[in-house]
């Protein structure tokens, strides 16, 4: 099987981790918009750059079985409408991107093309993403090659509808970046308290790995785990009732509600 993707980025890490491990895969092409080696770029694939060749996403097209397409929500309807000419008819056009509706990738593809919806997050591209997948048509042949392909690299979780995109978008898609955010003011906060800046680093760092390890490979729920760290009376009960007086849970739903409902406004259809 031929393999393009359009635009590489970070999100393209994991798709390409778990592209190296299907053995259908025989050719990736890669496009993006200017030569120079980046990190994550694709050892083993053929690499096109837009500023060189403007037919480089057409060159990459061509004869391929899957697409997946990589760019930002609103470059989608110019992406689409350049490639579709050259689109197999039996393809499988996939879009790794929030807030763009099935409407409006068939409305630019043009009737043939297989659609699916695709929504991998970063830690993917190290073994352990959350990637939705939402098909056209349930149970297609589509559905399960995609699924089968990133298993390998995370947990797949089929998606009921589109709407389900924009929650696991603000859920898992997001994720990352909240668990980044809390190592941040972790660290400032060591920092603040005392601790040296190499110290402080590696100490959050090593918490946030073993802590999300020990979730893991536990059976309990996480609300069971922090009970068992917070001992009545103890230095954490102390500092989670300050973290409780922030309303952590009505923060995290205000956050995810204003992902999806910014995820709604970001197609053109």
């Amino acid at each position: 099987m031929k393999v393009a993707i359009l635009g590489l980025g970070s999100i393209t890490r994991g798709i390409l981790a778990a592209l190296e491990q299907a053995p259908e895969v025989t050719e990736v092409v890669a496009t993006r918009r200017a030569p120079g080696r980046r990190e994550g770029d694709p050892e083993h694939a053929v690499m096109l750059f837009t500023d060189e060749d403007p037919a480089a996403n057409r060159r990459a097209v061509a004869e391929a079985d899957v697409v997946f397409v990589c760019v930002k929500p609103h470059q989608f309807p110019a992406m689409l409408e350049e490639i579709a000419p050259v689109l197999e008819p039996a393809s499988v056009v996939v879009s790794v991107a929030a807030g763009v509706s099935f409407s409006t990738l068939r409305r630019c593809t043009g009737p043939d093309p297989r659609l699916v919806r695709l929504m991998p997050n970063t830690p993917t591209g190290v073994g352990e993403g959350v990637v939705g997948l939402l098909t056209e048509h349930e149970g297609s042949e589509e559905h399960t090659l995609l699924a089968e392909w990133f298993s390998r690299v995370g947990y797949v979780v089929p998606l009921p509808n589109e709407d389900a995109v924009n929650v696991l978008s603000a859920v898992s898609g997001s994720g990352p970046a909240y668990v980044f955010r809390l190592a941040e003011a972790m660290t400032n906060a060591a920092l603040d308290t005392g601790m040296s800046a190499d110290h402080a680093e590696a100490a959050v760092r090593q918490t946030i790995i073993g802590a999300a390890a020990l979730l893991k490979e536990s059976r309990l729920s996480a609300e069971e785990l922090r009970r068992r760290v917070t001992s009545p009376g103890g230095t954490t009960e102390r500092a989670v009732a300050v973290l409780e007086s922030a309303s952590p849970d009505a923060l995290f739903t205000e956050a995810f509600a204003a992902s999806v409902r910014h995820a709604r406004t970001l197609d053109r259809s």
